[in-house]
């Protein structure tokens, strides 16, 4: 048995068919022209009687056309079951001759792909690596840079490694190829800046050692300058002490001399004060004794003074305060007379 598939072989031949038929549902387009004509202005809310008219044929319309559809569709249901039932049979021998074939180019096929895949992907890395060259140029030294631009120099881009790729890898190798010429060229400035600022700080430090030493020895001049004149100031200072003391020896004998006589002579005096103090009191006291009568009578006269009575709280607190003072300046009176004696 032959597996070719004869050239003049038409699938559509193996299927039958039937001739296609117009439905007739005996409503003619005249008709339906007629009736959109004929309700076309119909106004519910101006006429409600010939819209619920219109309304009602319509429905009656649909509900025979409904009638009719089920009774023409019957007969085609069965027959519409009949062929699908036939198709689904024809359609099962079919795939199982079919499934086999299609199973098999299926797995060709995602082989394929594997493999494509597996081509691209190595290429792929191939163009990462391209790339890397000149991403990744941060952090590295100068001698990494130009390492890196040699290695990049050495790959050559070939159609048997880059295939359709060729293009591209030729874009991303030149543009590593620039990014490293620039990263190289920053390198080299920034280098360069750095050895001229080290011999600038070289420089600087050494004259700061200078300018250090120079001061150093400024400052030890000063410092024995200094110690000089604290010597010279605190012998000084020493022998002034001694005098100001020996003066002040001198001021203090003289000072105490002078306190003994002024301590004798106030102590003179004092005596000679008491003794006239003592003599006038004494006088006095012979010339006051009368007074002294005097006041402790009229203690006695003050203190019999006889008070109104009164009715008020307000002005009972008054007499009690009156007779409350002139019993205090009685007292009083008798306290100072009885100092006469």
């Amino acid at each position: 048995m032959s597996n070719e598939i004869p050239t003049d072989y038409d699938s559509g031949d193996a299927i039958a068919t039937t001739p296609k038929h117009v439905v007739e549902y005996n409503i003619t387009d005249t008709f339906l022209a007629e009736l959109a004509e004929r309700y076309k202005d119909v106004d519910a809310y101006k006429d409600h009687d010939v819209a619920k008219a219109a309304a009602k044929e319509c429905q009656q319309l649909r509900k025979t056309l409904e009638e009719k559809r089920v009774e023409l569709k019957k007969d085609a249901l069965e027959y519409g079951r009949a062929v699908d039932g036939e198709a689904n049979r024809i359609k099962a021998a079919i795939v199982k001759v079919e499934d086999p074939i299609k199973t098999q180019l299926d797995e060709i096929r995602d082989a394929e792909k594997i493999k494509e895949q597996a081509r691209v992907d190595e290429i792929e890395s191939q163009l990462a690596v391209l790339r890397a060259y000149g991403q990744e140029t941060d952090g590295k030294t100068l001698a990494e840079l130009q390492e890196w631009q040699d290695k990049l120099n050495e790959l050559e881009i070939t159609e048997e490694v880059f295939q359709e790729f060729r293009e591209q890898a030729i874009g991303a190798k030149a543009e590593s190829e620039s990014r490293l010429r620039i990263a190289i060229g920053h390198k080299q400035a920034a280098e360069e800046e750095a050895a001229k600022l080290e011999q600038q700080r070289k420089e600087q430090e050494e004259e700061q050692a200078k300018l250090d030493a120079q001061r150093e020895e400024i400052e030890e001049g000063q410092r024995k300058l200094r110690e000089q004149q604290e010597a010279a100031e605190a012998k000084a200072k020493e022998e002034q002490e001694t005098k100001d003391a020996e003066r002040q020896a001198e001021l203090d004998a003289q000072q105490a001399e002078i306190d003994k006589q002024n301590a004798e002579k106030e102590e003179q005096e004092r005596k000679e004060r008491e003794k006239a103090e003592a003599e006038a009191a004494a006088a006095r006291q012979a010339e006051l004794a009368p007074d002294k009568e005097k006041l402790e009578r009229l203690a006695n006269i003050i203190e019999a003074t006889e008070l109104p009575t009164v009715a008020s709280q307000q002005a009972e607190d008054v007499i009690s305060y009156v007779k409350s003072e002139i019993k205090s300046i009685a007292n009083n009176i008798r306290h100072y007379a009885g100092e006469m004696e």
